[in-house]
């Protein structure tokens, strides 16, 4: 058999809102491939992807757990690591200093009694 004309239209490649939707319908929404087990070799080890329009956190946790997280601060959206890399014990925001452990559990809020009283 013979493909004698497209089987997708032209926009498919180059319109905005094809490739929203492929971002929001197939790249969030299916496994997509962020790195090799041997890039996180120790705890604390740490890689981030972007998968559709989430950027994700892959890290080895203090039992060499690979686990992964939405690389985003609940406190207010800021991205919480770049590239790839190595931390301590925590994951801080370099917005207000969230603290995380590697069990992406959230484990200090500077000034939490100021900012959030009872």
């Amino acid at each position: 058999m013979t493909i004698t004309k497209p089987i997708l239209p032209i926009e498919a490649y180059t319109s905005q809102h094809w490739f929203d939707r492929e971002q929001e319908t197939i790249f969030s929404q299916t496994w997509q491939f962020a790195g090799f087990v041997e890039d996180l070799s120790e705890s604390g080890d740490y890689l981030t992807v972007q998968a559709g329009v989430n950027n994700i956190l892959v890290l080895l946790d203090d039992k060499k757990q690979m686990r992964a997280f939405h690389n985003i601060c609940r406190h207010r959206g800021t991205q919480l690591l770049r590239t790839s890399g190595k931390r301590k014990k925590f994951i801080a925001c370099p917005y207000h200093d969230w603290t995380y452990n590697l069990d992406g559990n959230l484990v200090a809020v500077p000034e939490c009694k100021t900012q959030f009283p009872d």
